[in-house]
């Protein structure tokens, strides 16, 4: 997650590129937490395939709230 926020399974996850309305439907969270790790939420989800490319934005409905996000590669913390 980019914005404050943390995602649970069954939350609606909307379209973010450019030239798209934010209330495009594109998929749901399956699962989510806060990371201690990442110092934020995390979450996994199924999206459109169009939509699935690593570094792409996305915006989840944290109860009403827009909230930014993410699609990047597993893991979801930085590995040395």
């Amino acid at each position: 997650m980019i914005g404050r926020g943390i995602p649970r399974p069954g939350l609606r996850i909307l379209s973010c590129l450019s030239g798209e309305n934010t209330s495009s439907l594109i998929g749901t969270v399956t699962s989510g937490t806060y990371s201690p790790t990442v110092d934020g939420g995390i979450g996994m989800g199924y999206v459109e395939r169009k939509y699935s490319e690593v570094g792409n934005q996305i915006v989840i409905d944290v109860r009403g709230r827009l909230v930014e996000a993410e699609i990047v590669k597993l893991p979801f913390y930085k590995q040395f």
